[in-house]
């Protein structure tokens, strides 16, 4: 979350939409893929890149 001392307990797919604003996207997700699917093993915000 952008905010993560207001992260309440999510729980639902409902919780996810009602908090989607809150939430923020990485700027890159590394992926390795695992027979048909893929595994995220990390996911990098801008801040960590500063």
């Amino acid at each position: 979350m952008r905010l993560p001392e207001l992260c309440d307990a999510i729980n639902s797919v409902d919780d996810v939409i009602k908090y989607q604003k809150l939430l923020r996207m990485p700027s890159y997700v590394i992926a390795r893929k695992q027979e048909k699917f893929w595994k995220v093993t990390e996911k990098i915000f801008v801040e960590e890149l500063r």
